[in-house]
């Protein structure tokens, strides 16, 4: 049982301080398993020290085991929905590549910017797979794949240039597509830019909603991907030293739940 308020913490029974935004996430999504809670606890602090914190859009922790828990927003507390094969488990949610998708109910435009945005994903097992994200004909894309059908790690963000291509042969891990300047999105890798794409925007902000799990299309899901994910999220644009520093928080946190790769 929680009691208390001070200075932005809410304190547990034990003494140990919670912070304000992870308790209101643990409440909505009716976390009860304490390693839970303060895996949760210590991803916010984290991400607040980065001075990320304030440039998450949406962040789904895909924790707490069922699909209830998992289809909520660590920032906002809005919650997504879920569609189609999924299998929900303490390390997060697999999709069955075929029907499943997550509709986050999130619409990139007016939320981030033409220039600033990065959405990402963190993966748990191995597969070739389709699409994450949004296009909205003549109106932006936002898409990522970690491991394409040709064994490549593909980000494209409000353009219509074909994405820069490295080679990927392991879908494991913190995937992140990030725009920071008209003219350039890179591809970071746990952590480390493994690619970088010279496409200048063209086509504006996706007024369409993000999945997870296929991408959207004008709101119909497409391209399925046969992934376990166990964070996603979409911001504004990150430094190069934001992104570094997400692994970080990120790799703790599913350390820390025992689900780490």
């Amino acid at each position: 049982m929680y009691y208390g308020y001070s200075y932005g913490l809410n304190y547990k029974s034990s003494g140990v301080a919670f912070d304000v935004d992870a308790q209101a996430f643990i409440t909505a999504a009716s976390i009860t398993d304490l390693t839970q809670q303060e895996a949760v606890n210590q991803l916010v602090l984290d991400l607040k020290d980065a001075s990320i914190w304030t440039k998450m859009k949406r962040i789904y922790p895909m924790v707490g085991g069922t699909a209830d828990k998992h289809k909520y927003d660590l920032v906002t507390r809005a919650a997504g929905t879920f569609y189609g094969g999924w299998t929900h488990s303490a390390n997060g949610s697999l999709a069955n590549g075929t029907t499943g998708y997550f509709d986050t109910d999130f619409v990139p435009n007016g939320s981030i910017s033409l220039n600033s945005g990065s959405f990402g994903l963190y993966v748990r097992n191995n597969a070739q797979g389709g699409w994450n994200g949004v296009e909205t004909f003549g109106g932006g894309y936002l898409l990522l794949s970690p491991r394409r059908t040709d064994d490549t790690f593909k980000s494209l963000i409000n353009s219509l240039y074909t994405p820069a291509d490295v080679a990927s042969t392991d879908s494991r891990g913190l995937f992140v597509a990030n725009r920071t300047t008209s003219s350039t999105v890179k591809g970071w890798k746990n952590g480390v830019n493994v690619s970088t794409n010279a496409g200048s925007t063209t086509n504006g902000v996706p007024t369409h909603k993000i999945f997870f799990g296929a991408y959207s299309s004008q709101n119909t899901p497409t391209a399925y991907c046969p992934w376990e994910y166990a964070f996603c999220f979409v911001a504004d644009g990150l430094t190069d030293q934001n992104n570094a520093d997400l692994y970080t928080a990120v790799q703790a946190f599913q350390t820390t739940l025992s689900r780490n790769v």
